[in-house]
């Protein structure tokens, strides 16, 4: 008699790899079009029209970059991405929100590949599926509603997606002996820090996945040197625009000599109370 066929379960789905990877790519990016997807037809609320919607600089009328870079140094991308959609479709809020939305699925993405990297290698999911649960939170959580449905926090999404890159670029950098690939997570933890100031903790999140994912890999001093520098890219901004409002106590009093800060283009003079 003969016997009858294994029953298949997940671990042997796993072996397949690329297929899974695709069906958990499939359907993370259904997840995020199912519950974010409405979010395109929003309109602007709140700080959207202060922040975005008719500003000088934002709204393409500055001269130049450097104008977009003295409104905000240390989100300057996030400034410059506005003033890309302003270019593209004027004042419509559509292709705004479809912008955060497309960031916040890239986002949940690199999520699930750096998960998927640090679990098993990234040579496929894991057999409990940790990567698609993992990113599957990430995406969903109700902490997210505010980047992806508030434009004006486009800066939390832009910031996320060179963080993760970052991160991601360095797990492959490191596992593979690939410099090409430190490099590129060295310029993606620099562009973070100019989307939004958190991003200054970049270089430490390095150090501990490396610590905790790939402990003993040479050159890990050669490592340190590169990116703790980085440390001071956001504090050394920060001190070569002492009068900025952005920086200093909302531009009431001036951050080292106590006078009223002189305001970047477009912004509205702040008295001191």
């Amino acid at each position: 008699m003969s016997r009858p066929p294994p029953k298949s379960n997940f671990r042997d789905l796993a072996a397949s790899g690329p297929a899974v990877r695709r069906l958990s790519v499939l359907a993370l990016a259904a997840a995020v079009l199912l519950v974010y997807g409405q979010t395109v037809f929003h309109s602007f609320h709140f700080d959207d029209r202060a922040a975005v919607v008719g500003k000088g600089a934002r709204s393409g009328t500055a001269p130049g970059y450097g104008a977009l870079f003295r409104e905000w140094p240390t989100r300057f991308i996030t400034t410059l991405s506005f003033r890309g959609n302003r270019s593209l479709g004027g004042e419509r809020p559509a292709l705004y929100h479809l912008v955060n939305l497309l960031l916040h699925l890239a986002n949940t993405l690199l999520v699930f590949s750096l998960l998927s990297a640090s679990v098993t290698g990234g040579r496929s999911p894991s057999p409990e599926g940790l990567p698609l649960l993992g990113a599957l939170v990430f995406a969903l959580h109700p902490v997210q509603t505010q980047p992806v449905a508030y434009v004006s926090q486009r800066a939390v999404l832009l910031a996320a997606l060179f963080y993760l890159g970052g991160l991601r670029a360095y797990a492959r950098g490191v596992r593979e002996g690939r410099s090409s690939w430190v490099v590129l997570a060295w310029l993606s933890g620099a562009a973070a820090m100019f989307c939004k100031e958190l991003s200054a903790t970049f270089p430490l999140a390095l150090l501990l996945w490396e610590a905790v994912f790939l402990p003993g890999r040479p050159g890990r001093g050669r490592r340190r040197a590169l990116f703790l520098p980085l440390l001071l890219v956001v504090p050394l901004v920060v001190a070569l625009h002492p009068g900025h409002p952005k920086y200093n106590d909302s531009g009431q009093v001036s951050f080292w000599s106590g006078v009223p800060p002189a305001n970047p283009p477009g912004e509205t003079p702040v008295l001191p109370r």
